[in-house]
């Protein structure tokens, strides 16, 4: 059966997704450098901007797929580690590039994400504390330290299950697979974190003393927050259900990270409209 969607389209998508966030998180740091009023929300979205521009000029440049990577069985072992299986396309060389591949694709998406949670955790409360007298809230350290937590987790994981053995390298989709634990703690953690999110969002908005561009910035949290657990819960799907995806495999995976990541650029935006001056 082949793919449901052609190699150059997932590519094309999945580009255009990644452009649109590293141009709208341009703005948002070129805007804040300009009136010199960076903080740590900036920093941590230029953290997670320099890493997604890595993933998108990997993704970029990668040439190493091709349609008979999907056409062929997914999963044929090697007994030749010095060169392809019976039937796969993959050569030393290419196969190399894949694991490579996976290494970038696998670890960079949930860093970005979650390092673009702390931005708009840190963004809100930058809100709160022009507004009050407490420097800091609580609150905020606490959900940077579950969000780091969280976004730590996913990645050990697959870094912890995926080192252990390379039989994955000798597989036609050259793909580890994790397992259903790390689609259950991506829905979990993107639901709870974007609830959590959006609750402080609301509240602030209530208060009266927020000004119009204020509620400007917290009115595109709630639209980035919705768009996280969308693509958060369509990546976790996949991860759970990723063995019953057949041929399909490879392209659902990779494309359902790729939504996931570049909701960074969906908060980026509202820094083009109001400021936290």
């Amino acid at each position: 059966m082949p793919p449901f969607i052609s190699i150059l389209e997932w590519r094309a998508i999945s580009l255009s997704f990644h452009f649109m966030a590293i141009i709208f998180t341009t703005f948002r740091l070129y805007r804040r450098c300009k009136v010199k009023k960076m903080w740590w929300d900036d920093f941590c979205a230029l953290g997670a901007f320099i890493l997604d521009v890595a993933l998108a000029l990997t993704v970029l440049s990668n040439n190493s797929y091709s349609g008979e990577d999907y056409l062929s069985p997914p999963y044929i072992k090697c007994t030749n580690r010095n060169g392809p299986p019976d039937g796969s396309p993959n050569t030393p060389e290419k196969r190399q590039s894949k694991i490579i591949l996976f290494w970038i694709t696998g670890t960079f998406p949930a860093i970005i994400v979650w390092l673009a949670r702390i931005s708009i955790c840190l963004s809100i409360a930058r809100i709160d504390v022009q507004n009050t007298a407490i420097r800091i809230p609580l609150w905020t350290y606490l959900l940077i330290s579950a969000f780091a937590l969280v976004g730590g987790a996913l990645v050990s994981q697959k870094i912890y299950v995926c080192a252990r053995s390379d039989a994955w390298h000798y597989t036609n989709s050259v793909q580890c697979l994790v397992g259903k634990t790390s689609g259950y703690i991506s829905i979990t953690g993107d639901l709870l974190a974007d609830s959590i999110l959006t609750a402080i969002s609301f509240r602030l908005l209530w208060k009266a003393h927020i000004r119009r561009s204020q509620k400007r910035v917290l009115s595109w949290l709630f639209a980035a927050n919705i768009f996280s657990s969308l693509a958060g819960v369509l990546y976790g799907v996949m991860a759970i259900v990723a063995n019953k995806l057949g041929r399909s495999r490879s392209p659902l995976l990779s494309m359902s990270i790729h939504i996931k990541v570049p909701f960074i650029g969906s908060f980026g935006v509202f820094f083009l409209f109001s400021s936290l001056d």
